[in-house]
């Protein structure tokens, strides 16, 4: 079964050392770069994907790889299947760089999840596929390593990153990637941990910014406030309890969301 429905692209860039014998280059300093500037997606159950990667910067010429296959001299890769891609590129130096991109498939077959949260460290997540304009009977998988089912429901998630794969009679496939959040909320749970402990008059509720009675100030302060709770920095006077100090953190992964 072949995989994906969607494309995503973008650049990364990746130091490394050099392979020239002759001069040592820092690749981290190498400008080095790639973009995918187009994707062909596939028929479904065909080998007609492509995709075209501009590589600018570094010093040419330059080798592509496509899933750590050997390199060759040209940036357009023909006769792919529906699937997720990594592409590198390395110039004379020996610097790298690499970007991932996914092919799709040019029917019509949709499909969605519905997402039940894990809860804060706990495996109660549940996701429920629905699939539509396809060819029944369809087929689930969840990841690329599980094997296909019949049934388009998953449980006992932890929150986290999940794909899940649908295939249909025709060979159609389609992917979608999501996040089973912890369902942490913020009003029921955060906002009374801060209020009592951060946003006090002592404290960013008064003498000390940012204040922690604005909500856009925790959220756009979220990852900080988890780095200092975790290490026990912060709050200045009191202590959280490790249960507080974890629902923080399950409401940070999340996203921070104003729920």
């Amino acid at each position: 079964m072949k995989k994906i429905a969607f494309a995503i692209t973008g650049i990364l860039l990746i130091a490394c050392s050099s392979n020239s014998p002759e001069e040592i280059i820092d690749c981290s300093f190498s400008d080095l770069a790639i973009e995918v500037m187009a994707v062909k997606f596939e028929d479904c159950g065909h080998t007609n994907g492509e995709i075209t990667v501009v590589a600018t910067g570094g010093t040419e010429p330059y080798t592509y790889s496509l899933n750590d296959a050997l390199p060759q001299n040209i940036p357009i890769f023909k006769n792919l299947v529906t699937g997720f891609y990594d592409i590198m590129i390395k110039d004379v130096h020996g610097c790298s760089v690499m970007t991932s991109t996914l092919i799709g498939s040019k029917e019509t077959l949709t499909a969605h999840v519905e997402i039940i949260p894990s809860g804060c460290g706990t495996d109660k997540g549940t996701i429920t596929t629905l699939a539509n304009h396809g060819k029944e009977p369809y087929k689930y998988q969840l990841g690329e390593n599980s094997p296909y089912q019949d049934s388009p429901f998953f449980e006992g998630l932890l929150s986290g990153e999940y794909s899940v794969w649908i295939g249909d009679a025709n060979d159609c496939l389609i992917g979608i990637f999501f996040y089973v959040p912890t369902g942490i909320s913020f009003d029921e749970t955060i906002s009374p941990i801060i209020s009592t402990t951060c946003a006090t008059a002592a404290c960013h509720g008064g003498t000390q910014p940012p204040d922690f009675r604005v909500f856009d100030n925790i959220q756009n302060n979220a990852a900080r406030i988890k780095e200092l709770t975790q290490s026990r920095v912060m709050p200045r006077e009191g202590s959280l309890t490790a249960e507080e100090i974890n629902l923080i953190a399950c409401w940070v992964d999340d996203g921070a969301p104003d729920n």
